[in-house]
């Protein structure tokens, strides 16, 4: 089984995990594909030697902090200054690529936009407008960049070959061009509706919901859909972790990358992890109702979930555990399961149709110091820190099946963890 992911802060909007898995299911290859929410890049470490990751690839706003995580990156990450896609080896190398090019590219190619001596503006010089660009003056346009910062448009126009502008003359760059492309951050709109004309081709480098996009549709633009540059940049990312190419002729990809509604929020995770605790905040923080499952368990059978396992045995609590799982999951509640639920295939197929689910993760070392009791009948051995990791080895790959999106509870407080959850469901809601 290979693990890979997607860093970024906020991730949750992120559509990679629908492309990559599809993608394994297509080269027939048993792989796992999930969302990280790093806070800072320190954290992928962690990430990796937990789930011994393979690879990730890299959106906002981690591509340049990406460099101080690889020992070595492709002429296209160095030019950029952008890492997208982070690949380590099994002698523990890692190596940093930009697919980003080949992403932007294969958005003009889908919508037949031929770019050649076309007049182009990309707004903003991120990693992503910088990319931009480069493909537009590659593919023959005449491109001029505009940037808050006018000496980082005048240095990056005189290294590329193309024009700049100041960013007080938008306005008029805007008018006079065939090809508008906006760069900057999720949420900001520089461009007024006035300043558009019907024909004129524009992308919002920011796929999914866009004021943008609507604003430039209702002028009469040729709107191209960026959600395609994220498809252009996975294809050849797939091909470097896994060193096989696809065909995606017949794919569709509007299908692949619909959103998925949910209701409510299961939070799973190991033992110890902080469940319930986590669980219980974020409910109070979205207003929902929230539900302990082993403690719901605890109360129907009138004894300690200990006492389960010791008089009736861990065949019969899983079956009461599943039954009150489908009977407790419901409308905006948040439900923090035990460590053992994602065991039952029934179990994870139905949390996988109608929630979204968190997996919290510590280390097996963290969780252990966690433990003040001897209330975990599966850890009741003499050999307790082996047999946790023997556990927490033979459910990495259910937990990853199921999982939404992943955070790391470990080494925070828990007011951090659960205000980037908060953030994460509010724009996962809206994706």
């Amino acid at each position: 089984m290979s693990i890979f992911g997607v860093i970024g802060k906020p991730i949750s909007h992120s559509k990679s995990p629908n492309l990559m898995n599809l993608y394994f299911r297509l080269s027939g290859q048993t792989g796992f594909y999930l969302r990280l929410a790093l806070d800072n890049i320190g954290e992928l470490r962690k990430f990796f030697e937990l789930l011994k990751l393979k690879g990730v690839n890299v959106t906002s706003p981690f591509k340049e902090d990406a460099f101080s995580f690889v020992d070595k990156v492709s002429e296209e990450a160095k030019w950029a200054n952008a890492v997208n896609t982070i690949v380590v080896n099994e002698s523990g190398e890692s190596s940093g690529y930009n697919t980003d090019f080949s992403g932007v590219k294969y958005v003009f190619d889908r919508y037949n936009v031929s770019v050649k001596g076309k007049r182009a503006v990309v707004i903003g010089l991120g990693g992503a407008g910088k990319v931009c660009a480069r493909v537009l003056k590659d593919e023959g346009g005449e491109v001029t960049v505009v940037n808050r910062t006018l000496e980082k448009a005048r240095n990056f126009a005189l290294q590329e070959g193309c024009s700049y502008a100041p960013i007080d003359y938008l306005e008029d760059v805007v008018k006079e061009v065939d090809i508008v492309i906006s760069a900057l951050p999720r949420g900001v709109d520089l461009i007024k509706e006035e300043w558009l004309r019907p024909g004129q081709v524009f992308m919002d480098a920011n796929y999914g919901v866009s004021s943008l996009k609507n604003v430039a549709k209702e002028k009469g633009c040729v709107v191209v859909d960026s959600l395609y540059w994220l498809v252009g940049q996975s294809i050849p990312a797939f091909e470097i972790f896994t060193g096989r190419k696809i065909n995606t002729d017949e794919v569709s990809f509007s299908e692949v990358l619909k959103g998925r509604d949910f209701d409510a929020i299961a939070i799973i995770g190991f033992m110890l992890s902080g469940k319930t605790a986590v669980g219980r905040v974020l409910a109070d923080r979205l207003g929902w109702e929230f539900v302990d499952l082993d403690a719901t368990i605890e109360a129907r059978a009138g004894k300690k979930i200990r006492d389960i396992f010791e008089q009736d045995g861990e065949e019969k609590f899983r079956l009461a555990e599943s039954e009150i799982l489908r009977r407790t999951i419901g409308r905006k509640k948040v439900v923090s399961c035990g460590g053992g639920v994602v065991i039952q295939r029934e179990n994870r197929e139905l949390l996988k149709r109608k929630c979204f689910n968190i997996w919290l993760l510590c280390s097996v070392d963290e969780a252990l110091k966690r433990k003040t009791s001897d209330d975990r009948p599966l850890l009741n051995v003499e050999d307790t820190r082996k047999r946790a990791y023997e556990i927490f080895k033979s459910r990495i790959e259910f937990y990853t099946d199921v999982s939404d999106i992943v955070i790391l509870n470990e080494g925070k407080n828990l007011s951090e963890v659960v205000e980037r959850l908060y953030e994460e469901i509010r724009i996962a809601l809206i994706s």
